[in-house]
């Protein structure tokens, strides 16, 4: 489905390229040709794995199929967040109250390849349970690498945001940021600034190097009240070309109602703080949000388990893939444009999408081609106005 009506009918591929035996929480693109994920079902003995798996991406016609080239059992410990360090070679990832990192050790074998990965330092981020085997305690929500690869930031379900120097991971600020659990973490790509949403409906944004709050964003529709949305997610992009950056958030009604309102995707204006392009999202609840790594697009995973793609400089619309999952989009990358997957497979871009149905999935969005309708309409009243004209001046007869 999609808002750009063309006289060519877009083959979107998707393909599934795992089914594990417990729930993903996490994906994340290592770059063109790697990519992790991770999850697990926590603690209870029900004999659910917890794991972080990673996998290599092979080409395969005009797809792709995966390797699990690592799979790293975490134990009694579920992965339910991770990040990727900008130099891409260590991961964060949220185990119940703390943080743990690994760094990703590639080598061959015999013309084998292997991946391993270490187990670096690990910090609390949250309250310890008084009780090991307390599931109810506070856990890890969310985490992000500064851009700058100075700080390490993270979210709890208790509200608060903790910074950390990264790599020696010495705490700097605990800084009370909401009343209840965060959905979400961003940080500004100067690296001074990050933004926080929480089921709170709130959203702040926070300075890096002094842990203080900054501003309140604030969202509202005309004639709804000001409470009647809560932020979901958050996303900060840069745009290559005019060098300027946006900040990027989805937005769902607080209580549903009989008649269903439609949720939100918001283009924020990061010199004056304000909302500057809102688009609504009919019939699907957003769960998960990225952009591209060259900034032009925006992915939308659903509630519903669907895909949602839009241009990001103008918002608009481009294609829909529907129940992709059998529920909810957990977590959602961008592949990294490049020559094999634009140029060569004529793709224009690949979303790794993963679900608690324990699937990884890829979905790929061929380079749009063909006349828009609009201008195709163009087209064809200019030429019937040229053939009305030709006909009038040498007055012809049918």
């Amino acid at each position: 489905v999609s808002n750009d009506i063309s006289l060519f009918h877009f083959q979107m591929t998707t393909k599934n390229l795992d089914q594990n035996t417990f729930p993903l929480y996490a994906i994340h693109a290592i770059n063109p040709n790697y990519f992790v994920c991770a999850g697990g079902g926590g603690a209870a003995k029900t004999g659910v794995n917890n794991a972080i798996k990673l996998y290599h991406l092979k080409r395969r016609g005009n797809t792709f199929e995966a390797e699990c080239i690592c799979d790293l059992d975490t134990e009694r410990r579920a992965i339910m967040n991770l990040d990727l360090s900008p130099q891409r070679d260590v991961i964060a990832v949220g185990m119940d109250h703390f943080c743990q990192l690994y760094r990703i050790d590639y080598k061959k074998e015999n013309d084998v390849e292997k991946v391993n990965l270490k187990a670096l330092k690990k910090v609390v981020t949250v309250p310890e349970p008084k009780d090991e085997h307390d599931e109810d305690g506070e856990y890890q929500k969310c985490v992000r690498f500064t851009p700058d690869n100075q700080h390490l930031i993270t979210g709890g379900s208790n509200g608060y945001c903790r910074v950390f120097k990264y790599p020696t991971l010495e705490q700097r600020f605990d800084i009370k940021a909401h009343t209840t659990e965060l959905d979400e973490i961003d940080v500004h790509p100067n690296s001074k600034l990050f933004v926080s949403v929480s089921k709170d409906a709130s959203a702040g944004l926070w300075g890096v190097n002094d842990g203080k709050k900054q501003l309140e964003l604030s969202f509202a529709i005309d004639k709804k009240d000001d409470d009647f949305y809560r932020f979901r997610n958050c996303r900060f992009s840069e745009n290559k070309d005019s060098k300027t950056i946006y900040l990027y958030t989805t937005h769902i009604p607080r209580k549903y109602s009989r008649t269903k309102a439609d949720s939100c995707l918001v283009k924020w204006n990061t010199q004056k703080w304000i909302p500057e392009r809102t688009e609504f999202i009919k019939t699907h609840i957003p769960s998960s949000l990225n952009v591209s790594k060259n900034g032009a697009f925006l992915g939308v995973g659903t509630a519903e388990g669907s895909i949602l793609l839009y241009i990001s400089w103008n918002m608009r619309h481009m294609r829909t893939i529907d129940n992709i999952h059998d529920s909810f989009i957990t977590g959602l990358s961008f592949i990294p444009e490049n020559r094999v997957l634009c140029e060569e497979m004529g793709h224009e871009a690949g979303v790794l999408t993963c679900s608690i149905d324990n699937n990884c999935t890829l979905s790929l969005f061929p380079m749009r081609t063909g006349i828009s309708f609009h201008l195709f309409l163009f087209v064809f009243v200019c030429f019937m106005v040229i053939m009305f004209n030709i006909i009038t001046y040498f007055d012809v007869e049918f």
